[in-house]
């Protein structure tokens, strides 16, 4: 076998209804920790934004951490509507560290989530059922 197969579940009325009753009270944060992904930032956020914020809420928070981007990251996604905090602020209290562990870890610390659900932020085929 060559290539990459894609498998779609999506999610129909019944699954929407199951994951809703199944959250219940508890608030979800989204968590997106990043570096330098202007190219696929963008469409990422808008779709959590559309889908699972705005039409379904199902997702209460939407965070992309900016673990120092220099290509416009942290301006797309905030433009697309997330909150973007950059991994700076974070560690001017927590001392300093690098890399995608560290950046997973930071965003504990800004979440407010009781389910802290984390994403990449360079997946050029993202649709809202992954979360």
């Amino acid at each position: 076998m060559t290539g990459v197969r894609t498998f779609k579940i999506g999610l129909d009325a019944e699954r929407i209804s199951s994951i809703v009753a199944a959250k219940g009270e508890r608030s979800l944060s989204v968590c997106i920790p990043c570096r330098d992904e202007v190219a696929t930032i963008g469409p990422i956020v808008q779709v959590i934004r559309d889908q699972l914020i705005d039409r379904l809420g199902i997702v209460d928070e939407l965070i992309v951490l900016d673990d120092r981007s220099t290509d416009g990251t942290a301006q797309v996604a905030t433009l697309c509507g997330a909150r973007v905090v950059s991994i700076e602020d974070i560690h001017e209290s927590q001392g300093t560290g690098h890399g995608k562990g560290n950046a997973l870890w930071a965003s504990l610390l800004v979440s407010s989530g009781d389910i802290v659900v984390w994403l990449d932020g360079d997946v050029t085929s993202f649709d809202y059922d992954w979360v």
